[in-house]
């Protein structure tokens, strides 16, 4: 009776050095593991492409492209007010909210930076923005976030009309 006492003790204790072998595993590479893309062939194809927007999305004059090459530059060093519409194309509250996003553009020429995220997830094309807006909180289109002098001061998601926005600017003017 006390050798099976003994081998229940051995398979315990072997499974549960097990189970704290695994854990330890995966919370060392979670914790070691960086934003920094693995290889260059995963870092963001800036050269390959000047601009992510498709046929069917627009700019006004008083909006700009944001990728993820130029987010740090356009937004993140940016002083003042910046909007940030992080959208796809496909998606049907983006596209009500485009023409709201255009208005609020010309609204604030001048005082706040308003541009566009194309982070299509189902565009190959725009995985790079994609991937990059996810990192940065996107988890439903659209979304908005609002920058003040390189930091993210306020965000909202779906759509909104222009007196809300307008008064979330405000906010930060």
């Amino acid at each position: 009776m006390a050798e099976v006492k003994n081998k229940k003790i051995w398979v315990i204790a072997f499974w549960a050095i097990f189970a704290l072998v695994v854990t330890s595993g995966i919370v060392y590479f979670s914790w070691t593991k960086t934003d920094e893309p693995a290889t260059a062939s995963e870092a963001p194809r800036c050269d390959q492409k000047s601009t992510m927007l498709t046929e069917t999305d627009e700019l006004n004059e008083n909006e700009v492209e944001f990728t993820a090459c130029n987010f740090d530059t356009e937004v993140l060093q940016s002083t003042g007010l910046v909007l940030v519409d992080a959208y796809a194309s496909w998606c049907p509250h983006c596209q009500k909210l485009a023409p709201t996003i255009a208005e609020i553009a010309d609204a604030y020429a001048g005082k706040v930076k308003v541009g566009k995220l194309n982070a299509n997830n189902q565009d190959p094309a725009m995985k790079e923005n994609f991937d990059f807006a996810v990192s940065n909180g996107l988890e439903s289109y659209p979304t908005v976030w609002i920058y003040k002098d390189g930091q993210k001061v306020d965000e909202f998601t779906g759509e909104r009309s222009f007196d809300e926005i307008k008064e979330i600017l405000d906010k930060q003017l």
